[in-house]
Parts: C-alpha cells; sequence; structure tokens
C-alpha cells in the first residue's frame, strides 16, 4: 500500500509541476501580450549621401520676343508652336480695317494737338511777350501751333476799355497834383516830396498805356517762330506773358510719340496688315489667338537653337548646400529614355519674388527640342561622418532638436528583459532615408527604436 501511495504521491506531484509550468508560461505570453513591440535598428557611423533631384524644362539659349503696335485685332496667326521659320517669315497678320480706323483717329488727335493744346511744343526755349497788366483782350489773331514773323500781330487789346483806364489814371494824377499843392501852401515838405514821387510813378505808368493806346492797343511779337501759349479772348491780362513764341518748333514727348506711332500704323497698313519675323529659329510661345487684342507684352517669341539649350530646374535653399555652379550633375528626358551625363550646372539664380532658386545647365543635343520636360539628379557624400539612424528612430521637436528610444536589456525573474531610454538628441545632418546626430557617445551596438505598436515612456518595458 505504501509504494502505491508513493507513486500516486509522486503522479499528483508531476502533474502539479506540468500545470505550474503550463500556468507559468500563459502568464509570460499574457504578460509579453501587454508589452509594446518594437522594431529595432543598430546606430551606424557613417556620412551621409545627399541626393538632389529637380524636374525642369528645356529652353533656348538665345530668345527673341516680336511685338506689335498695341490695340490691334488679330486677324490670322499664321505659326504654331514648335514651327521652324526662317527670317522675313510671315507669323502674324493684322485686321487692316482695324488699323485704318486706329489711324484715322489717330491723326485726328494729333491735329487736334496741333491746334489747340498749349503743351503741344516745347517751351523751354520760348521768348515770352508781355504787354501791361489789368486790360482786357479783344481779339486774339493767332492759335497755337501757328508761325509769326517778328513784328506781327498777336493781340488786339480793347482800346474803349483802354482810354477809360487812362482817364482814371490822369484824374489820378490831378487829384494828386492838387493835394501836392494844397501840402506847398502850408509847406509841409516831408508830404510834398511823398506826393512828387506819386506823381512821377503814376506819370510812367500813364506814359506806357498811352503808348499802348498810341499804337492802336497791338501786340506784336518781338521774334520769329511757333506761337506755344497764347492768352484766351476775353480774358484780362497780369504780370505774367500774354504769348510764348519759340523757334525750338520741336515738338513735346506726347504729341512725338503720337506721330511716331502713326507711322508705324500707316506702315502697316501699306503691308495689308502682315508681320514678318526678323530671325530665324523655332517658335517658341505664342500669345495671342484669332479675334485677341494685341497689348504691349511680347505677342510671339521665336527661339534660336543654333546657340544650344538650357535646362532650367527649381531647388530649395536646402539644396544649394549640395550644387553649386561647376558641379556635375545628370539630366534625363522622355521619362528617363533619354540620359545627358556629366552635364556642368553653369549657375544658380536666386528667383524673383519667390522661395527657392534656379539651376541653370547648358545642353547641346539635336535629339532634343524646346519645352522639353526633364529631370536633374545628382549625389553628394557629406564632408562630416557622424551617428546616424533611421528617420523614424526621432521625434523632432524642432528643426534641430528631438528623442529617442534606445533599448536596454536586463536580467528578469523569467530571463531576458527589454526596456526602453527616452535620448535627446541634436540633428546636425539628414537625407531622405537617415538622420545624422551629434555625438551621444552610445556604442554601436546599441539599438534604437525605429517602430512600435504602442505610445513608448521612458523605462517602459517593450518586446522585440
Amino acid at each position: 500500500m505504501k509504494e502505491i501511495s508513493k507513486a500516486r504521491t509522486a503522479k499528483y506531484f508531476i502533474m502539479f509541476l506540468a500545470v505550474m509550468l503550463v500556468l507559468t508560461f500563459v502568464s509570460r505570453m499574457m504578460y509579453a501580450g501587454r508589452m509594446a513591440r518594437v522594431s529595432v535598428a543598430s546606430i551606424k557611423t557613417q556620412a551621409l549621401m545627399h541626393t538632389v533631384n529637380a524636374s525642369g524644362v528645356l529652353e533656348p539659349v538665345k530668345k527673341t520676343a516680336i511685338f506689335t503696335p498695341d490695340g490691334l485685332r488679330v486677324a490670322e496667326v499664321c505659326v504654331n508652336t514648335g514651327d521652324s521659320i526662317s527670317e522675313g517669315d510671315t507669323v502674324l497678320r493684322l485686321d487692316t480695317g482695324f488699323i485704318n480706323e486706329k489711324i484715322a483717329d489717330l491723326d485726328t488727335e494729333i491735329s487736334y494737338d496741333l491746334r489747340s493744346a498749349g503743351d503741344t511744343y516745347n517751351n523751354s526755349k520760348s521768348v515770352p511777350v508781355f504787354t501791361e497788366a489789368g486790360l482786357r483782350v479783344s481779339e486774339v489773331r493767332v492759335k497755337v501751333g501757328d508761325p509769326v514773323e517778328s513784328g506781327q500781330v498777336l493781340i488786339c487789346l480793347d482800346t474803349w476799355h483802354l482810354e477809360n483806364y487812362l482817364m482814371d489814371l490822369q484824374n489820378q494824377i490831378n487829384n494828386n497834383i492838387c493835394q501836392r499843392d494844397s501840402y506847398v501852401e502850408t509847406e509841409d515838405k516831408h508830404n510834398v516830396q511823398a506826393m512828387n514821387n506819386t506823381i512821377d510813378e503814376q506819370q510812367r505808368k500813364y506814359e506806357r498805356y498811352y503808348n499802348i493806346m498810341a499804337s492802336g492797343g497791338i501786340i506784336c511779337s518781338r521774334s520769329s517762330g511757333i506761337v506755344t501759349d497764347i492768352i484766351e479772348s476775353g480774358a484780362v491780362t497780369d504780370d505774367s506773358a500774354v504769348a510764348l513764341v519759340s523757334d525750338d518748333t520741336q515738338l513735346s514727348y506726347s504729341v512725338v510719340e503720337k506721330k511716331q506711332r502713326l507711322e508705324k500704323l500707316r506702315a502697316l497698313s501699306e503691308n495689308e496688315g502682315y508681320i514678318k519675323s526678323q530671325v530665324s529659329g523655332v517658335v517658341s510661345d505664342i500669345s495671342l489667338k484669332v479675334g485677341d487684342v494685341t497689348s504691349e507684352t511680347a505677342s510671339m517669341t521665336i527661339a534660336d537653337i543654333s546657340e544650344g539649350f538650357i535646362f532650367r530646374a527649381g531647388i530649395t535653399e536646402t539644396d544649394t548646400k549640395y550644387v553649386s555652379a561647376g558641379d556635375t550633375v545628370s539630366l534625363s528626358f522622355k521619362n528617363g529614355k533619354k540620359k545627358v551625363e556629366n552635364c556642368i550646372v553653369k549657375q544658380l539664380v536666386k528667383n524673383d519674388g519667390e522661395e527657392g532658386y534656379s539651376v541653370e545647365v547648358p545642353l547641346e543635343d539635336t535629339e532634343l527640342s524646346i519645352g522639353e520636360i526633364g529631370r536633374l539628379s545628382t549625389s553628394v557624400l557629406s564632408e562630416t561622418v557622424c551617428e546616424t539612424v533611421p528617420l523614424s528612430a526621432v521625434t523632432m521637436m524642432n528643426d534641430t532638436n528631438g528623442y529617442m528610444y534606445i533599448v536596454e536589456e536586463s536580467e528578469g525573474f523569467l530571463g531576458k528583459e527589454h526596456s526602453v531610454r527616452k535620448v535627446q538628441v541634436r540633428v546636425e545632418d539628414r537625407n531622405d532615408n537617415y538622420l545624422g546626430l551629434a555625438d551621444l557617445g552610445l556604442d554601436s551596438k546599441t539599438k534604437v527604436v525605429v517602430s512600435s505598436s504602442k505610445k513608448l515612456n521612458d523605462s517602459q518595458k517593450v518586446r522585440i
């Protein structure tokens, strides 16, 4: 009986151990299942490779813009973008009826300016014509733009008004003489002298106005030239000039400009509205279509491909650390089917009013054409070597600082355990895959967390 009892006891004990083992395993599985599962990577000491990729367009080195007088209607566009043309080929035809209407309007406008505008002529060399103030103009015998000779009558004054004015002056003189005589009787020498001065001044004024009356109230030109300004009929004179006569018949800029435009329109009308190219090349851009009205901007652009192309691509300011004038880059076109290696960067140009820069790469290739879309690529190895980790390992707090978690191993009750430790880092370099960190003093075998199934905290247990 004792033997049977011992065997049974041993059996139950073994079963108990088995159950405990199973429970321990299940407990460990449940404990591990609640842990964050992380993926890790090693810290690498290396120089980072920086790759710059940028899309751009192939443009001609030399472009010639074709301009037309503005405000004219397009009757026909004679070329298409990409067409090869020669010097003298017709590229546009303008509506001649519309041109002739503009010619008539401009001709009328210039005639009006020459007939009536005071600033039509350049007055910088004009000779002024003066007369006495306070006289009424009864007739103006010339107009702005008229040629006149020296001594020619310009203006007639109202003689009736002038005669009355002279009578008033004479009465003032007579009154002042009587006043002076009264001062003589009282032997008031001071007032006698003052009245003598006043009478003398009034006598001189009377003589000036009398001379105008004696001449019939006419005002003549003192020189030959063109009348550039004149007083209006019915106006009353003042101390300023009543007329300006210039021997410099140069028109003001506005009228000269109108005359030049009129000459261009007449030449265009004689040529039946045809616009011809002054250069040979390829039509690279057309800004007008039939029915449009021309403006001051270019109607189209002709590219001279004989001098080659410029590939122009946009890059960021950060990219300028890795691309500069004189560097060698690769270009690809036609969805990568056409590749051009060992191209030299000519220059980097700051974009006006925009962020970033344009990279310009000269290119000579007869298999390519204007407007081809291409891609620039180049790779540059950093000059400095640093500790690098994958991008996903670091959570950035700003442009240069962040934190990451490293994995630490320890012995626990159930074997090896892993926990994470939060480490502050400073980024000194980066590319599309890695971040270069300032020296942390970590072992190269240190593992960093690159992904986690749960949010991590410092000293948290994890499962790799």
